[in-house]
């Protein structure tokens, strides 16, 4: 059975399970069409979907999401500066401030997000080389210098999975 949202986007829909306290919920996430800005909501039961909400945060791309030390984070591509911004809650209602990257971690691609080994990853395509670049968190809120820059280019998003206990990345 297909549910209808009522808002149009123009990149792909992010979904997560994440239990913030009141049980297990669906979270949708997406860039709204018309003005770009950054939409989320949530399902209860099998059937009733809270309404969507925006804090009018602007992005260029789509939405990532990902359940990290029991807290749901969210990260895009900044709208007008490329950068990386992330953000958290708890609870799935209180939502963290956007926190920024330095400049380096300029992008012209997705966010992707993935957790190993009680640490959060973020990758994405560099802005003025599309060099990968990698970087990563113990708590969420301190992000390592630029993580990793790899010598290696690509023309894509950056995509990561865990399977085996390695962290995988994949490219085009």
């Amino acid at each position: 059975t297909w549910m209808s949202g009522g808002i149009k986007t123009s990149s792909p829909v992010s979904m997560t399970v994440f239990d913030g306290g009141s049980g297990d919920r669906l979270y949708q996430a997406m860039r709204g069409y018309s003005n770009n800005q950054v939409w989320t909501r949530a399902l209860t039961d099998a059937y009733n979907w809270q309404p969507w909400t925006s804090n009018l945060k602007k992005t260029t791309s789509a939405v990532t999401m990902q359940v990290f030390n029991n807290r749901l984070y969210q990260a895009i591509r900044g709208y007008g500066d490329n950068l990386i911004w992330t953000r958290s809650t708890p609870d799935g209602q209180a939502w963290t401030e956007w926190g920024g990257a330095d400049s380096a971690m300029k992008t012209i691609s997705n966010v992707t997000m993935q957790v190993f080994n009680n640490t959060l990853y973020q990758a994405v395509r560099q802005y003025s080389t599309n060099y990968i670049l990698t970087r990563s968190s113990t708590d969420g809120v301190t992000w390592n210098a630029r993580g990793g820059e790899s010598t290696t280019k690509t023309a894509s998003n950056v995509t990561m999975t865990v399977f085996g206990n390695r962290l995988y990345q994949a490219i085009r």
